[in-house]
C-alpha cells in the first residue's frame, strides 16, 4: 500500500530563517510556509532530513502556488539533490532543493514510506541580495558543431557564456541567469571558476544548437535548434541588483515583448543584443534564419542600450552603413547603440559617433566576438565615457579572437594592447 507524506520547506531564501525544530510527519499531513525569490549568488539553503524506519523507494519535490498542488507543469518543478545515509539501520534522506520558481510553495513527496515518519528542517542562515555591475539573462547552450571535413564538437557555448567571462575577467561583479536542464550544471562551472554568479532556472531541456559548415569557409555555415529552454519569465527571476541588466539571447525563441516591459518597468537599466530577434527559429524545421523583426522599433524604444552586427543592422535598416545604421536605430528611441563588424566597432551614443578598428592577428577565437566586445563595452562604461569604453572593447576583443573559446586575458592584458594602438 502506498502512503504519502507531505513536508513543506524553504528554498534559497532572503531575509527569512528555517527553524530547525523536529516535526512529526503522518500521511497527508502538509505545512505550507512562503518562499522567497532565489538572491543571486545566495547558499543553498532550503534542506530537509528525512528519516525512517524503512526504504524510500522514490522521493520527489513538488511545488504548487499559494500551498496548492501544481498539476502537472513539469518545466516549474524544484530540482532535488538527495543524499542517502544509514545510520543503526534507519535510512536517512537528505534532500537538497537546488531550484525552483519563486513565488511558489516547495515540498517533497515520499511514497511507499513508513507511517509516521520524522522530518527534521536543518538550520540555516539567512543571505542576502548581492549587487553586481552587469547581470546578463539568456540561455546557456550546447553547440554541437560539424566543421568541414571533420567529426563532431560539443561544447557549451552561448551569448551568457561569452559576455559574462569576459565582464568578469577585468574586474566586473558579474551575475548570470539562465534556464536549462539541472543536470547541465556543470556547463555553469567555467563562469564560476570566473568568479561569476550564476542564478540556474530549471528547463525540461538545455537549449542546443548543431552548426554545420558545408564549405572550408568558417563565415558559411547552417544552423539549427535542435532543443529550447523555453522563454524566461519575470516572475521566474531573482531579485536584481545591478546597474546594468543584458539580454543576451541567441534566437528568438528567449525574449518576449512582456518580460523587456516588464524589466523596465522594475527599473532596470537594460540592453539587448538584437541577434535574440533577428535569428528566427522555424517551428517545424527547427532551421534558424535572418530576418527581420516587425516590433523592432517597440523593442529599440524599452532599451537603454542596444547591440547588434553589421548582418542584424543591414537585416534592419537596410543600410551596411555603420553610421548610418547607428543613426537608423537610435532613431527608434535608444540613445546607445553599438554595432560590430569584422574590423571593428561602431557606437554612437547621445547623437555622437565613435569607431575604434580591431587589432587581432588571427581569427582562431572568431565565435563570440560580437558577444564578447559588448561585455567589454558595458563593463568600461560602468565608469567611463563611450569613446574610452569602445577603445577597450575594441582591444580587449581583439586579445579574445586571438585564442578558442571565451576571453581567457586580464585587465592589465587590455590595457597594454590599449595603450599600444
Amino acid at each position: 500500500m502506498v502512503t504519502v507524506g507531505w513536508v513543506w520547506g524553504f528554498f534559497w531564501v532572503c531575509s527569512v530563517r528555517l527553524r530547525g525544530e523536529l516535526e512529526q510527519g503522518k500521511p497527508g499531513d502538509s505545512w505550507p510556509r512562503p518562499i522567497s525569490p532565489v538572491p543571486l549568488g545566495g547558499v543553498v539553503a532550503g534542506q530537509e532530513t528525512v528519516q525512517a524506519g524503512g526504504q524510500f523507494e522514490r522521493v520527489s519535490a513538488v511545488v504548487g502556488e499559494c500551498g496548492r498542488r501544481c498539476c502537472g507543469v513539469d518545466q516549474y518543478r524544484p530540482t532535488l539533490n538527495q543524499t542517502r545515509h544509514r545510520t543503526g539501520g534507519v535510512e536517512s534522506l537528505r534532500l537538497v532543493i537546488v531550484a525552483a520558481r519563486s513565488h511558489a510553495a516547495i515540498g517533497f513527496r515520499l511514497e511507499k514510506t513508513p507511517p509516521g515518519a520524522v522530518y527534521a528542517p536543518l538550520p540555516t542562515h539567512e543571505t542576502k541580495i548581492m549587487k553586481h555591475d552587469i547581470v546578463f539573462i539568456g540561455h546557456m547552450c550546447v553547440d554541437r558543431i560539424f566543421p568541414y571535413g571533420k567529426g563532431e564538437h560539443v561544447a557549451p557555448g552561448s551569448a551568457v557564456l561569452c559576455g559574462a567571462m569576459a565582464a568578469a575577467r577585468v574586474g566586473g561583479r558579474t551575475a548570470v541567469i539562465t534556464r536549462m536542464h539541472p543536470a547541465d550544471d556543470a556547463y555553469l562551472q567555467p563562469l564560476r571558476d570566473a568568479g561569476v554568479d550564476c542564478c540556474l532556472i530549471p528547463a525540461p531541456v538545455t537549449t542546443e544548437m548543431v552548426v554545420t559548415h558545408p564549405t572550408p569557409d568558417v563565415d558559411v555555415r547552417e544552423m539549427r535548434q535542435t532543443k529550447n529552454a523555453g522563454f524566461m519569465q519575470a516572475d521566474e527571476l531573482p531579485p536584481i541588483d545591478a546597474r546594468f541588466v543584458h539580454l543576451a539571447g541567441i534566437t528568438d525563441r528567449e525574449f518576449d515583448l512582456p518580460f523587456m516591459r516588464e524589466l523596465k518597468r522594475r527599473g532596470h537599466s537594460v540592453s539587448v543584443d538584437l541577434q535574440s530577434f533577428v535569428r528566427q527559429v522555424n517551428e517545424q524545421t527547427r532551421v534558424i534564419s535572418f530576418a527581420d523583426v516587425p516590433a523592432k522599433r517597440e523593442i529599440v524604444a524599452l532599451m537603454d542600450r542596444v547591440k547588434l552586427d553589421v548582418v542584424e543592422a543591414e537585416l534592419l535598416t537596410g543600410t551596411r552603413d555603420l553610421a548610418k545604421a547607428a543613426a537608423i536605430v537610435a532613431s527608434w528611441g535608444c540613445k546607445e547603440v553599438v554595432i560590430t563588424r569584422a574590423d571593428g566597432v561602431q557606437a554612437r551614443v547621445d547623437g555622437k559617433d565613435y569607431y575604434e578598428a580591431f587589432t587581432n592577428r588571427s581569427i582562431v577565437g572568431r565565435t563570440g566576438r560580437g558577444d564578447t566586445t559588448f561585455a567589454g563595452y558595458m563593463v568600461r562604461r560602468l565608469d567611463h565615457g563611450p569613446a574610452e569604453a569602445l577603445k577597450f572593447a575594441a582591444a580587449l576583443v581583439s586579445i579574445k579572437m586571438e585564442t578558442p573559446g571565451p576571453f581567457q586575458g586580464t585587465l592589465a592584458d587590455v590595457l597594454v594592447r590599449m595603450n599600444a594602438h
